[in-house]
């Protein structure tokens, strides 16, 4: 390579630089003015005594066909309000497991049912017979047969 090529390459690499560099300080300022609107917005709606909400509810039909208008982009908002609703509706379809009232604890130990005479031992988990003494005469009562 000689030098005259080389330099031909650092002016077209120094133009597209150059280019770049103009679309981003662009970009910036588009930015900017967006964020200054929304400030605009939002401080108009306080002097107003409004919300937001109100704002998009008024706005609802432009929304939707500024959505629809967007529908053919890859990586539009269509696509990313299709991908999030199609999660919504399979995590709502799922059956949410119902909460159980926690059962009452008993310590471990051996009860006995002054009643009946009839004993019951509990280990780790309660057997049936102290379940059912729970149930029919109070858990208070049943902490006190305790051995």
């Amino acid at each position: 390579m000689n030098t005259s090529s080389i330099d031909k390459k650092l002016e077209l690499y120094r133009s597209e630089l150059q280019r770049l560099q103009e679309a981003k300080h662009a970009l910036e300022q588009k930015e900017a003015s967006a964020q200054q609107v929304i400030a605009d917005l939002e401080a108009a709606c306080a002097a107003n005594d409004m919300k937001l909400d109100d704002v998009f509810r008024r706005l609802e039909k432009k929304i939707e066909r500024w959505i629809k208008s967007r529908s053919q982009d890859e990586e539009g908002i269509h696509q990313h309000l299709k991908s999030y609703y199609a999660r919504v509706i399979s995590e709502g379809a799922r059956e949410t497991k119902r909460a159980r009232k926690p059962e009452p604890k008993l310590q471990t130990g051996t009860y006995v049912n002054p009643y009946t005479q009839e004993t019951a031992e509990k280990r780790t988990r309660t057997p049936a017979a102290l379940t059912e003494w729970v149930s029919v005469y109070g858990l208070g009562t049943v902490e006190t047969w305790r051995r």
